[in-house]
């Protein structure tokens, strides 16, 4: 069942070929490859043009490196995550998860086939209704109340 619905999950992500997973994403056929170009890409409706403005300016001070480093690193991931495969791995500290009822890369369904309590023990998982992959944009009022409830008790059972 659990295998069934990882890949289910899998085969929505990538359009039915899980062996996409198989090469470095950067490479020809890999996950990250076949994005559309930018002028094919429309703005997101989440992104008003004022947002898109802040964004240009801010980003003009400070460049983008800091938020380019994910993809820069994405090969190393992809190499990790293969090294990986299959230890047992735990996270032994308190954990939040936000996820979005509507997000298509990281679905509500994944985040149980995946199994990940397995190894994050500690992981609270808390679901935002009418949100995608952009939640903490589409609904940052109720991230931040999940996130000042979880740090509030976090802080409360905490031995300092």
């Amino acid at each position: 069942l659990i295998h069934r619905a990882v890949s289910d999950d899998m085969e929505k992500f990538v359009g039915g070929d899980p062996e996409i997973f198989r090469l470095p994403p950067t490479q020809k056929k890999g996950f990250l490859a076949g994005l559309g170009k930018s002028d094919e890409i429309s703005r997101s409706v989440i992104l008003t043009a004022q947002d898109l403005e802040y964004y240009g300016q801010n980003f003009d001070l400070s460049g983008f490196r800091g938020p380019l480093n994910w993809y820069r690193n994405v090969e190393a991931n992809w190499k990790w995550n293969c090294s990986t495969a299959g230890k047992k791995l735990s996270v032994g500290i308190p954990a939040l998860m936000v996820a979005a009822s509507d997000d298509a890369v990281l679905t509500p369904s994944m985040v149980e086939s995946l199994r990940m309590s397995d190894w994050i023990p500690s992981l609270e998982t808390k679901y935002i209704q009418d949100a995608g992959h952009w939640v903490l944009q589409e609904k940052p009022d109720q991230v931040n109340t999940i996130l000042k409830e979880w740090l509030n008790k976090l802080n409360q059972n905490s031995r300092l």
